[in-house]
């Protein structure tokens, strides 16, 4: 039968999915109660009727960063697509292309954005500032050929969360064969040590937009010129505040983000 809600769809991934993989994608931080507590401030969000306004069209489209969308949707960044489908971010990509909303390619991605744009989709590109500054550019670069109008960069992941999900089913690393696609075989690394000067510094090397995902009460006093509200999926330390977020997927702590491992499997 086909799901008819986000609900049904939930369910049927938890009825496909390994459940290793499913607890993955469905987990959070600790005891999850960002999680609770962003599935109620979703469900709290309501829409404004607008009667007697002699109206027939509805228009659902907006403008995000100067390009056109169908929806005011957008694709999260999500971590390793493979792990639910063989085809993986295509599929993601594909989806959303039809749809006609914006897709933001995970930097965690298993299919690297060069092919994800073949799709046809409209993309932005999530970025985790590394240490190494030459590598982080070569991402950047990676990112504008392959068309993508926006660097997302979250900024809100310093350390990673403890996921006990991913503990009790010892998933501690992808599957031989599957690997991180755009990180060279290297681990992806979180900073506590980022700063607005890192933010000056990609806009020095990219004129592309950079909206910040992060939790929003952190920019009431900052000139940050576009926030993504998000507290990382509810997969960072728990009991963050939420307002309204999207998910962003993402390892814990004893994952060492497996990239590198699974790279050098893949190649």
């Amino acid at each position: 039968m086909e799901a008819l809600s986000l609900r049904e769809l939930e369910d049927e991934a938890r009825r496909r999915l390994d459940p290793a993989v499913y607890d993955f994608f469905a987990g959070g931080a600790e005891d999850e109660v960002t999680v609770r507590a962003n599935e109620a401030a979703f469900a709290r969000i309501g829409l404004v009727p607008r009667v007697l306004r002699g109206g027939r069209a509805r228009e659902l489209a907006v403008t995000l960063l100067g390009r056109r969308a169908a929806l005011p949707v957008v694709v999260a960044p999500t971590a390793f697509h493979r792990l639910a489908h063989p085809d993986g971010e295509l599929a993601t990509a594909r989806a959303a292309a039809k749809a006609g909303v914006v897709m933001v390619v995970s930097m965690a991605s298993t299919v690297a954005v060069e092919e994800i744009a073949e799709t046809g989709a409209d993309l932005w590109f999530q970025l985790y500032v590394q240490p190494d500054l030459g590598f982080t550019e070569q991402l950047v670069r990676r990112a504008e050929a392959a068309g993508c109008t926006a660097l997302v960069v979250s900024v809100d992941s310093p350390v990673f969360g403890r996921r006990e999900r991913d503990l009790r089913n010892g998933f501690l690393d992808l599957p031989s064969g599957m690997a991180c696609a755009h990180m060279d075989g290297r681990a992806i690394a979180f900073r506590p040590d980022l700063s607005w000067d890192h933010i000056d510094w990609l806009r020095s090397v990219s004129t592309l937009p950079i909206p910040m995902s992060s939790r929003p009460w952190r920019w009431a006093r900052t000139p940050s010129p576009s926030v993504v509200p998000s507290s990382g999926g509810s997969r960072w330390p728990a009991r963050t505040e939420s307002r309204g977020c999207w998910s962003c997927s993402v390892p814990s702590s004893t994952w060492r983000w497996p990239c590198a491992a699974a790279a050098r499997r893949a190649t």
